[in-house]
């Protein structure tokens, strides 16, 4: 299995750091402990919406693949940095938004760009030092302008009052997306980072676990 059931496998056995994927709305989020503490989420909800919770059943779940001081090292970075409410924008090009590579602190990127719940996962490893995915091999998939258009028209409904930000995302629209899933593969993988076609094979193992639930 690439992913644990959390019906079968409870996600109190997973270690310090893995990755959590809902099999209904294929949301992503990275999980951590603090210490010895009961497994949290850490994830990107929506614009503006950055979120550090307990992780609850719905999530299946992974192991990292890094080793285990590294595994340590990221949890701790996030054991501090999650406590910071960071208002990190919703996008489909992640052209500009970054962490700091001296303070840690959240760089805002330009109107309109931003981070998706898989792309804040990337972002957050790469400022670590770990490249999950080779990004530039992703192509654009057609079938990816309906997730757009449904998450803008959410934010719309939302009265998010960015109308700037909004203007500037429905202009993105077509933009290539990594999904949630191959995100998850790039953490879960002992190897990285993944191309595109190394990401969408491990992707599909994924899926066939969460199919299987």
């Amino acid at each position: 299995m690439a992913v644990q059931n959390p019906k079968k496998a409870p996600v109190s056995g997973i270690g310090v750091l893995g990755v959590g994927i809902c099999s209904d709305s294929r949301h992503v989020g990275i999980i951590y402990r603090r210490g010895s503490g009961t497994p949290r989420l850490w994830h990107l909800a929506m614009h503006y919406d950055l979120r550090d919770e307990p992780c609850d059943k719905t999530y299946f779940w992974a192991n990292c693949a890094l080793d285990e001081h590294n595994k340590n090292y990221v949890a701790a970075w996030i054991t501090a940095r999650s406590v910071r409410a960071d208002k990190i924008p919703f996008g489909f090009d992640a052209t500009g938004a970054a962490f700091d590579a001296k303070t840690g602190e959240f760089i805002a990127p330009p109107v309109g760009k931003g981070l998706t719940c898989a792309t804040f996962i990337t972002a957050v490893f790469q400022h670590l030092g770990f490249d999950l995915l080779d990004e530039k091999t992703w192509p654009f998939r057609e079938d990816d302008i309906h997730w757009q258009n449904w998450i803008l028209d959410i934010l719309k409904k939302k009265k998010c009052k960015d109308k700037a930000h909004l203007a500037a995302l429905s202009n993105d629209i077509g933009a290539a997306r990594v999904r949630p899933v191959e995100v998850a593969a790039g953490v879960v993988s002992t190897d990285y980072p993944l191309n595109f076609t190394q990401a969408s094979a491990l992707a599909s193992e994924i899926l066939s676990d969460l199919a299987a639930a």
